[in-house]
């Protein structure tokens, strides 16, 4: 029988041969599966790929805005910022609409609105009165006479457009619009609460903007109404 162990040895050496050298195809190959899973593990861990900044909102001509819910009665202080936007109301109703009315705004009927809304989504209304003011007069000059907007936001396809801006029919939507922009995009997104965080995004220099000089505008107009000064 020696003669079939000289024929077996042979083959059983030929056979484990061909096992060791046969090419694998079970190796890991990284799909885009894969790496959407890697990259969903980041963000959940806090390492999100977005940029760690917000990317810049437009100039007033450009703001996108993003519908929301309320933020709920203005706080009670400004989280340590006199020019924190929610601060309590520096002014009340009436001294809004005598603001209003010595600027000729045709939108004086619609101060109580203007507070009402600032107290109903957190914000202090003064802020809404100055950005209207250092927008368009307070409605007396440029396309705002037109849009009844008091920020001069850009359109989107969400709403009537006037030469690219948003256009409402009534004051008090324009006055909505703009609280609903500053507090669901800017502060519920954003996280940029004061003036000084949100004009340079909300009027950019890049676009020709001069936003030191706007935040000053604001920041006097709110201090003199804390003032008493109408």
């Amino acid at each position: 029988m020696r003669w079939l162990s000289f024929a077996v040895v042979p083959l059983i050496l030929a056979v484990g041969l061909a096992l060791v050298t046969r090419p694998r195809d079970d190796r890991a190959v990284l799909s885009p599966a894969n790496v959407s899973l890697g990259a969903g593990r980041a963000a959940a861990a806090g390492h999100s790929t977005a940029p760690a900044q917000p990317s810049p909102a437009p100039t007033p001509a450009h703001n996108g805005g993003v519908k929301a819910a309320g933020a709920g009665p203005a706080a009670t202080k400004g989280d340590g910022d006199d020019f924190d936007v929610r601060h309590v109301p520096s002014i009340d109703a009436a001294g809004i609409a005598r603001v209003l009315q010595g600027y000729h705004s045709p939108a004086a009927g619609a101060a109580e609105v203007m507070y009402n809304l600032g107290v109903h989504y957190g914000i202090d209304p003064a802020f809404c009165l100055a950005f209207f003011i250092h927008e368009s007069t307070a409605g007396t000059a440029g396309v705002a006479r037109t849009t009844r907007s008091v920020g001069n936001i850009r359109a989107t396809p969400a709403y009537r457009d006037y030469h690219g801006y948003r256009q409402y029919d009534t004051w008090e939507q324009g006055i909505e619009d703009w609280y609903l922009l500053i507090g669901s995009l800017y502060v519920g997104e954003w996280g940029l609460t004061t003036v000084d965080q949100i004009v340079p995004v909300y009027a950019p220099s890049s676009d020709g903007n001069d936003p030191a000089g706007y935040a000053a505008t604001v920041k006097k107009l709110v201090a003199g109404w804390r003032n008493g000064q109408y």
